[in-house]
């Protein structure tokens, strides 16, 4: 998995309008601006990469032909985030599909040599590993808590779990992160 949690979000493209024939035009505009960052957030965070901002668009087209379904607005972020979750794993699932096909891989492309650039560059890709080693239960609580700043109950909400497993998950994880942490110190302490 990439840095991608990590890397700045775009602002979002423009919403459709009445002339795109969209009826429900300022209800959808209002939902699109106020959640388009959250889900390219959500989709880096849940391994979209580079796609994250197509897995967005995707995310509100669907939102867009299933409005019916979301009943009570007040629970548009864990529709949306269901929506997002279940989009990242059709293209993870494609993504595999198409790396082992691959035969070979393609180096990456080097990073600007900006000492400041590089040391978040480096920083990030730390916590990426951390997060890379995660199972997807502790890491999307992690991801949820830590990084978009969401409470507890919220993120309860969205994962359709009792709020004794999400602390749970989370507890499990910070925890998994300070021995992470420790033992990367150690192993930099003993190449010196």
């Amino acid at each position: 998995m990439a840095v991608a949690a990590i890397a700045p979000i775009p602002e979002p493209p423009a919403a459709p309008t009445p002339e795109d024939g969209c009826a429900t035009a300022p209800w959808f505009e209002a939902v699109f601006r106020g959640h388009y960052a959250a889900v390219v957030r959500w989709s880096r965070a849940l391994g979209a990469g580079a796609g994250a901002e197509d897995i967005a668009q995707d995310v509100f087209l669907t939102a867009h032909r299933r409005r019916e379904q979301l009943g009570d607005p007040s629970g548009i972020r864990p529709w949306l985030f269901g929506i997002t979750r279940r989009l990242c794993a059709n293209a993870r699932r494609g993504q595999a599909r198409h790396e082992a096909r691959r035969v070979h891989a393609e180096p990456p492309a080097p990073f600007p040599a900006v000492e400041q650039a590089t040391e978040r560059i480096e920083a990030a890709g730390v916590m990426q590993a951390f997060l890379d080693r995660l199972p997807e239960p502790q890491r999307l609580v992690f991801i949820l808590v830590e990084i978009e700043g969401l409470d507890g109950p919220e993120v309860a909400r969205m994962l359709e779990l009792p709020p004794g497993r999400v602390h749970a998950r989370l507890r499990i994880a910070r925890e998994r992160l300070a021995r992470f942490v420790q033992q990367r110190h150690n192993a930099m302490r003993g190449e010196r």
